[in-house]
């Protein structure tokens, strides 16, 4: 990187991080992996320094509507389900997106691309990792002065009442199922939830299906 700096001091380019990468060490994901190390930190080498930047992956998403709301769906034959219902009639949605499971922890900065949404909610399975993902997404939201990211209360509830859980899951602790859902700011929701977890059992989002969702459009107005 010494030598590298000395050569293109004079130069202005600003290029992605994995572009940099590959120019500085003829390896794309290199400075990936230095990124946690010591070699950066207040002080030391800087992405600005080095004239980069991490890039965060696009958010899949149809406008539907033109509502305030972006409602994420966690699987795509949810998200196939909740497009076809809202079809025509949207309520308060303005676009829904493909979370695209643990790439929206990522992609989620993309949000703020998304002109006239004011609200976050997010649908996914209920289960550990369906729960962290949008734990940590929430978290990269208010870093980012995004929209606070939200459960969608009414489609959770809703999942909660297919009784379709399915058992054999490690039981989560009760400081990890708090944890998880730390996001959720309505304590009877997050309390049927940690009870879920503890008890080692999850409920695929999937289980709230296309006939289900059409039958009761009742978590529309939840959103």
């Amino acid at each position: 990187m010494n030598t590298w700096l000395r050569d293109h001091c004079k130069e202005q380019d600003v290029l992605p991080l994995r572009e940099r990468s590959l120019q500085i060490f003829k390896h794309e994901k290199e400075l990936d992996r230095l990124l946690s190390t010591g070699v950066f930190g207040p002080g030391r080498l800087t992405l600005e320094l080095l004239r980069t930047f991490r890039t965060h992956p696009p958010l899949p998403s149809v406008r539907i509507g033109n509502g305030p709301v972006l409602l994420v769906v966690e699987n795509d034959n949810t998200f196939n389900s909740i497009r076809s219902t809202l079809a025509t009639n949207p309520g308060p949605v303005g676009h829904l997106a493909w979370g695209a499971g643990g790439a929206f922890e990522a992609s989620v900065r993309s949000c703020g691309e998304l002109a006239g949404i004011t609200r976050i909610r997010y649908f996914g399975d209920l289960d550990v990792d369906g729960l962290r993902i949008p734990r940590n997404a929430a978290t990269t939201a208010a870093e980012g002065a995004l929209p606070s990211l939200l459960p969608a209360n009414g489609l959770y509830r809703r999942l909660l009442r297919t009784e379709s859980e399915q058992p054999g899951q490690r039981p989560a602790l009760s400081d990890e199922a708090s944890s998880l859902t730390s996001w959720i700011p309505d304590s009877s929701l997050r309390a049927d939830i940690v009870d879920l977890l503890g008890r080692g059992v999850r409920i695929p989002q999937e289980a709230l299906n296309a006939s289900l969702l059409q039958a009761d459009r009742s978590w529309i107005h939840d959103l």
